[in-house]
């Protein structure tokens, strides 16, 4: 809806009109500088500095939602394009040119929209998810690079088709409510974290169950699907390897197809792989939840060589867990169990992160 315009401070209410929803200011808008562009509020390429559209007096013509959409894409550009300064200039120059703030704000929604986009997609690759779990990649022992699913059962993500992920305390009920749903399909929860996509091609892409990852860093944008790790160890590093908490660890078993993000990463370089194996999925129902599990976790250790767990001594098993998943589970939670005399477990980073050698 291309919404209308106050007829005294010419202000566009994207939305449509909604009682009490704009507060006119009796006064016309300040006049927009012509020659001021988009690119501009790029202020340094890099290293990176950002002027906001939001709060910027001269593009208050433009609609505070869109404002706030191309301010969020742009920190994404600002992170996520190459480090070279010449391939940014470059990249936003084909995004958007020399537009002015105020041929943007001129534009309709859509053509907003569509300029918004093209930041995105400068940064981002599309997938399609199209493969079975226990068709995905599952190294065999000995391999240089990538960590066993398993050291009791060999191939055991191609046997059994687990993965494992870790969500915070906060979020239990959630999930075994609604299962997993990656944030960007819930554009409202996403703003709320300040994630603002409602509309954008990160939204809808989402929705329709494609998957993105990062064009330079050859990552998968954990927002638009779910990850999940093919080894216990390594799920045990999230929400973040400096987390401080409760989180639960799950085991789920998808029944979706998804994309394999670690030969994805594997093609782009050995530095590039998350040595435990990740996956990505569309979503995760919760009909596909197997088993919980708390974890208390304590953040990094004093050199910075791997993060601390302690885990709880048992799953909490649902219907969907068969016997045969309920043993292979029992013994791979027994791996996570803090030694004898020690106050937590050290997951290395140098055994269970990203790989740092040639």
């Amino acid at each position: 809806m291309p919404g209308r315009q106050c007829p005294i401070c010419k202000e566009w209410v994207a939305t449509g009109w909604i009682v009490g929803g704009h507060v006119c200011s009796g006064q016309p808008l300040p006049k927009l500088q012509d020659g001021k562009k988009l690119k501009d509020y790029a202020q340094a390429l890099y290293p990176a500095r950002q002027e906001l559209m939001a709060t910027d007096k001269k593009a208050e013509k433009v609609p505070v939602t869109d404002s706030k959409l191309w301010d969020f894409a742009l920190s994404n550009f600002l992170i996520s394009a190459p480090s070279s300064k010449a391939e940014r200039e470059d990249l936003l120059g084909r995004a958007v040119g020399n537009m002015t703030v105020a041929n943007f704000a001129a534009k309709s929604v859509l053509d907003r929209l569509a300029v918004i986009n093209s930041l995105w997609n400068a940064i981002v690759e599309w997938v399609t998810p199209v493969q079975r779990a226990t068709a995905m990649f599952d190294p065999p022992a000995g391999d240089e690079v990538h960590n066993v699913s398993s050291t009791h059962e060999a191939m055991a993500f191609h046997r059994f088709g687990i993965g494992f992920r870790c969500e915070k305390e906060t979020d239990l009920q959630r999930v075994l409510d609604n299962g997993f749903a990656p944030l960007y399909s819930l554009p409202n929860i996403a703003a709320g974290l300040h994630h603002i996509v409602a509309g954008t091609v990160m939204e809808v892409r989402t929705c329709q169950g494609d998957l993105g990852l990062w064009k330079v860093n050859r990552d998968a944008i954990g927002q638009t699907g779910i990850c999940v790790s093919r080894g216990i160890f390594g799920a045990t590093k999230f929400p973040d390897a400096e987390y401080k908490g409760n989180v639960y660890l799950f085991a789920v078993k998808p029944s979706v197809n998804g994309y394999d993000t670690e030969v994805y990463q594997r093609q782009n370089g050995k530095t590039k792989v998350w040595k435990p194996g990740e996956k990505l999925f569309p979503k995760i129902p919760k009909g596909d939840i197997l088993a919980y599990v708390k974890i208390e976790k304590l953040g990094m250790d004093n050199f910075g060589t791997g993060w601390k767990i302690k885990a709880q001594n048992a799953w909490t098993f649902l219907p969907a867990a068969s016997i045969a998943d309920q043993q292979y589970l029992n013994a791979e939670l027994a791996d996570i169990q803090t030694p004898q005399n020690r106050a937590f477990l050290l997951v290395k980073a140098g055994d269970y992160d990203f790989h740092q050698h040639q």
